[in-house]
């Protein structure tokens, strides 16, 4: 095997290790970012679940009615919003990491069938969004 094509392989085994630490990365923060949002989700949908009228009634006597009050109430709750959108940005960062962490792996298998490297000797698995 050239140096030249050893090299480019410990560069792409890099790169490919860089982006699962990215991505991992990225998992966690999402993982914090849920443990925030579901103190919100729960207060609300216990305030929606438990609201009484004058005569002792819910407000929100079915499922239908406690759902569309509790998606209401959660597009007002600007904190609720905010970290919801950390959530979605963070969640399309993945999906890019992933995208290129696969075009790596590609590459990868194609530089060692280039340099006769059994692919069967890999165990790399690619990534998927989730």
């Amino acid at each position: 095997m050239s140096e030249l094509r050893h090299n480019e392989y410990v560069v792409l085994l890099d790169q490919i290790a860089e982006l699962q630490r990215r991505k991992l990365a990225h998992e966690k923060e999402k993982e914090k970012l849920y443990d925030r949002i579901r103190p919100i989700h729960a207060k609300l949908v216990l305030e929606i679940g438990t609201t009484k009228d004058e005569k002792g009634k819910l407000v929100y006597s079915n499922e239908h009615l406690r759902e569309a009050a509790l998606t209401l109430k959660l597009d007002e709750h600007e904190g609720f919003r905010e970290l919801s959108e950390k959530r979605r940005t963070i969640s399309h960062e993945v999906s890019e990491i992933v995208i290129e962490y696969n075009r790596l792996v590609e590459q990868k298998y194609l530089l060692m069938v280039e340099m006769g490297i059994p692919l069967e000797s890999e165990q790399e698995k690619y990534l998927d969004v989730h």
